[in-house]
């Protein structure tokens, strides 16, 4: 009888599919596929997120870091990862993920010409953050070519992300023109672009920087290739970057176990390299926060956060230190007239020649700051001001 039942529903063109089930225990690291139900969400409106996917069956594979089922009340850090011929890998991310303890999620469906990777994202994306214990605000995305455009559009459509790692492609396009809604909703997502030195896409290389918000921070990383993923060095780089970038922002007040996770790796690091000016602002950064989420108490950050107080109370004598804070103080007054003055254009959308005497006029403190502190940390940025103002004046 069950027979022909199966047989009556595909006469009818009836797909059966079995999402996996919530309470099936997903093995720890390993690749698993999962297979999950979309729901059409009215409040994404993109011509490409189809009413006839609803109820379709997609599917994402996971990796789930060592000792996930440890602490049951821990979360952890997550990327989704978008391919331009769908089955996205973790290749060039592999050593880092595990070693970092990230949940990754990769799509299945997600490919170039296929107007269902809004579908597989959405539909992955709200599965996987009911079954795994992810830190929101600690999410991120990233692909390499069309998986990079798309991957570019999620903190849009889904909140909780903290940046997007750009591979050999800018922002999705429509009729050549960049969408920019995600960093326009969170000026502050981070963006990490990295492109091959040949790569048939290097056209972007100066166009994604002038078409982000002036408040989102972005960085770009060349390497020697053409049109492929960026190695595993890159992307490690993008990580390391994209960590600095949660230093100064607010989740860190809010969220008491991302801020326990960005102190674990941190603090090493920080003990390690940099200048002792780079030590002292990372350090005085995270101070704070030790009172705020008792982290002295917590056992495996105890001992690294008695040697931080200590080589801050060192730090706090230091001549040079003093110097760099002066620097960092002009830099910060300075930064202050700049958005003044950018703030001014945009609003009033004054021509070149009476925006190039706005950008002019805050020209003299940058070079003030160039003078008075030659050999500082933020002398050194207010030389990189000079030169891109007076770049942008010419």
């Amino acid at each position: 009888m069950k027979k022909l039942g199966l047989v009556v529903l595909l006469q009818f063109g009836i797909t059966l599919f079995a999402t996996t089930p919530m309470d099936e225990k997903i093995p720890e690291e390993k690749i698993t596929m999962i297979e999950c139900e979309y729901k059409y969400d009215k409040k994404v409106v993109d011509e490409d997120n189809k009413i006839e996917n609803d109820g379709k069956a997609f599917h994402y594979q996971v990796y789930l870091p060592k000792g996930y089922y440890d602490h049951p009340d821990e979360r952890f850090p997550c990327i989704f990862v978008a391919s331009p011929h769908g089955n996205a890998p973790m290749t060039n991310i592999d050593a880092r993920m595990k070693k970092d303890r990230w949940i990754v999620i990769m799509l299945v469906e997600s490919k170039n010409g296929d107007p269902q990777w809004i579908a597989n994202f959405i539909s992955a994306h709200d599965d996987a953050v009911q079954r795994f214990r992810m830190l929101e605000g600690m999410k991120y995305c990233t692909g390499f070519s069309g998986g990079a455009r798309c991957a570019s559009r999620f903190p849009g459509m889904r909140p909780g992300f903290a940046g997007i790692i750009l591979q050999g492609a800018g922002f999705y396009q429509n009729g050549g023109i960049y969408i920019m809604t995600p960093v326009d909703k969170y000026p502050n997502l981070a963006v990490y672009m990295t492109m091959g030195k040949k790569d048939s896409n290097r056209s972007e290389i100066p166009k994604l920087p002038d078409a982000l918000p002036r408040k989102t921070p972005f960085k770009l990383e060349l390497f020697d290739g053409t049109h492929e993923w960026a190695p595993a060095e890159c992307m490690d780089h993008a990580f390391d970057w994209l960590e600095q970038q949660l230093l100064t922002s607010s989740i860190l007040e809010k969220d008491r176990q991302i801020c326990i996770n960005i102190f674990k790796r941190q603090l090493p690091k920080t003990f390690e390299s940099g200048s002792d000016f780079e030590k002292y602002e990372t350090l005085t950064t995270l101070e704070p926060l030790i009172k705020l989420h008792t982290l002295d108490k917590v056992p495996e950050l105890s001992e690294n956060i008695g040697k931080m107080i200590t080589l801050i109370k060192q730090l706090n004598t230091d001549k040079n230190i003093q110097v760099e804070l002066k620097a960092k103080t002009a830099f910060q007054a300075a930064l202050k007239s700049e958005d003044k003055a950018r703030d001014k254009i945009s609003k009033r959308k004054l021509d070149p020649k009476k925006s190039a005497r706005e950008l002019k006029n805050i020209l003299p403190a940058y070079e003030q700051i160039v003078k008075s502190y030659e050999n500082t940390v933020y002398g050194a940025k207010a030389k990189e001001k000079t030169d891109s103002i007076q770049k942008e004046i010419e």
